[in-house]
């Protein structure tokens, strides 16, 4: 099987039903390019008949060369016949206003316009072009702050309406297929920076890792498979556990039985307070482990919680009783 067989592959694989709606996320990058090809590829084929448009961000960094992005995404959706929705952000003047790096606020304003073109054409799914070392340096980056068994999990083929067919395939994989279409892609200059810690662990860390096991983007993203697996059985679980606590949620307050919670084990115990967390805050991202830990103790020892309320994100407060918390 040639290259391009096994991107048309990793398309077939989502087993999409006809009628499917999908914005392609397009940089003008090799993955996205190769991405969008792909899926115009595989949707002529009987029984696929997708709905397909092309998603461009232009997030004002790179001057003429942002711009020359912009209009090569254009240019090959008028040569497959797909509408591109394009819209420019300005990125640099959101990272200063919310302190944030240009790298975060530049995925969280790609991301917003992606999920707004999708919503405006009563889209069904986002596609990205995100591959097998893209989710080893997410891992890596993730194992070097800490994070827990969902950080070291990495990317998801399938979150909500994001969808990344290519997380199985390499770059060099991807690079390849394109080269044997004879198409041409974009190149960002800044991805060769090491100043943003994502291009060094790619430049530096990986290479280094490469010279002991040459795979080991695939192993890495083999291993986040397996942690996925994992990750997803202790959902489940805490999920279940949600239901015998007789959880109530009441606008930003909830409720739930304390002795449920003291019988569960300790890592479903961390996924349940992070899912009563989010159900009133909407956001489980800064409660860390420690936050984690420090909640679990209380609530299983019964100790008095009120000077928690400074340690926690999101103005959160724990109160314990013998019968119920909140």
């Amino acid at each position: 099987m040639n290259h391009w067989q096994q991107l048309i592959g990793a398309i077939d694989d989502l087993s999409l039903p006809a009628g499917t709606r999908v914005l392609v996320a397009t940089s003008g990058g090799s993955d996205s390019v190769a991405l969008a090809l792909a899926f115009h590829s595989a949707s002529t084929r009987p029984g696929n008949e997708w709905f397909l448009r092309l998603g461009h961000v232009n997030h004002c960094l790179r001057g003429s060369d942002s711009d020359a992005d912009e209009a090569f995404v254009r240019d090959l959706g008028r040569r497959l016949g797909l509408s591109v929705d394009s819209t420019q952000v300005e990125t640099s003047k959101y990272a200063a206003e919310h302190r944030l790096s240009v790298e975060t606020a530049a995925r969280e304003l790609r991301y917003r316009e992606l999920d707004r073109m999708l919503r405006t054409w009563d889209g069904d799914f986002i596609a990205v072009g995100h591959h097998a070392d893209d989710q080893a340096e997410t891992v890596l980056m993730n194992l070097v702050r800490g994070a827990g068994l969902d950080g070291l999990a990495g990317m998801s083929p399938r979150s909500g309406v994001i969808i990344r067919p290519l997380l199985h395939l390499s770059k060099k994989s991807i690079t390849a297929a394109l080269v044997e279409r004879g198409e041409s892609h974009r190149f960002d200059r800044s991805n060769d920076d090491l100043t943003p810690r994502r291009n060094f662990l790619r430049h530096r860390v990986l290479s280094a890792l490469s010279e002991i096991r040459p795979d080991v983007g695939a192993a890495l993203s083999r291993t986040a498979d397996s942690l996925r697996t994992d990750a997803d059985y202790l959902n489940d679980e805490a999920s279940r556990a949600l239901v015998q606590m007789d959880v109530r949620v009441t606008g930003q307050d909830v409720r739930a039985s304390t002795g449920v919670f003291r019988s569960l084990q300790r890592p479903v115990q961390a996924r349940v307070l992070r899912l009563l967390v989010e159900a009133i805050t909407g956001d489980k991202r800064d409660l860390s482990e420690e936050h984690v830990l420090l909640m679990s103790r209380t609530i299983s020892t019964g100790q008095r919680a009120r000077e928690l309320g400074t340690r926690l994100p999101h103005g959160v407060r724990l109160e314990v009783d013998s019968h119920r918390f909140h």
